[in-house]
């Protein structure tokens, strides 16, 4: 079933996974609440950190600060919910290194506890019961359908040669430079610039492409979760699934 993505702007409200359901303030015969308590807004918990405990939380206990026994594995990034407004899970960015080599897993809401702060009546923790391994070993989450053995062989760059690698095992000096193929091996430009985000992350790659000798060449912005890696030998090799036609009719990057 197809996915909605909730966001920041969405009022959308979460009961807390503990022990008692979330106590709504409504007349039974409305659809419109006053007030919802003990519920968690979508809002206030993209952003939140994630913490894996290898043993149960005591719900009961007053935390200040997170509790030096929990890891800290990601970030909650968004909420997913069904066509008919089930919440399914929530994403979490894992792993990596300034955004680098970061991966999305999504995490069963039903899994997660928000654990009260005791500083701040209005925060939490938000802490899921595993281990650390667990979520890195989790698959990667995507909203698109499993994609072909052809498909995949074609993004991984699989058919243009070289070993699959990860963002993290590279540097942004090596990185720079690199050279871009499309899905049939084709060479759709270089990587001239990679931009960050105000938070230390790779937001994006400034991707040049067409033109001759750098001579009418359109840099086009693209994000690190639709390119691959392969290294082969001392050279690292740049995947995407679109076409030299397809970057061409993106909107040219503007510092």
């Amino acid at each position: 079933m197809k996915k909605l993505f909730a966001t920041t702007a969405v009022g959308l409200m979460l009961a807390l996974p503990i022990s008692a359901q979330a106590q709504v303030t409504a007349d039974s015969d409305t659809m419109f609440y006053p007030t919802v308590e003990h519920a968690v807004k979508a809002s206030d918990l993209i952003g939140k950190r994630l913490y894996v405990a290898k043993t149960e939380v005591d719900t009961s206990a007053a935390y200040t600060d997170a509790d030096t026994n929990w890891d800290d594995i990601g970030e909650v990034s968004d909420v997913v919910i069904d066509l008919n407004g089930d919440i399914e899970a929530v994403l979490v960015d894992v792993g990596g290194f300034l955004g680098i080599g970061e991966k999305t897993v999504a995490v069963n809401l039903s899994s997660l506890k928000m654990i009260p702060d005791g500083d701040d009546a209005d925060d939490y923790f938000v802490v899921l019961t595993g281990e650390k391994a667990m979520l890195e070993a989790a698959p990667a989450y995507t909203s698109e359908p499993a994609a072909t053995d052809d498909a995949t062989a074609d993004a991984t760059g699989a058919k243009a040669g070289g070993d699959a690698i990860e963002w993290s095992d590279i540097t942004s000096e090596e990185l720079t430079g690199a050279r871009v193929y499309g899905p049939s091996g084709e060479d759709l430009g270089e990587i001239s610039e990679i931009v960050m985000t105000d938070d230390m992350k790779v937001g994006s790659l400034i991707v040049d492409v067409g033109g001759f000798l750098g001579i009418g060449e359109k840099p086009v912005s693209l994000h690190p979760a639709d390119l691959t890696l392969t290294r082969d030998g001392d050279d690292i090799k740049v995947h995407s699934a679109m076409t030299k036609d397809q970057l061409k009719k993106l909107p040219a990057y503007e510092k």
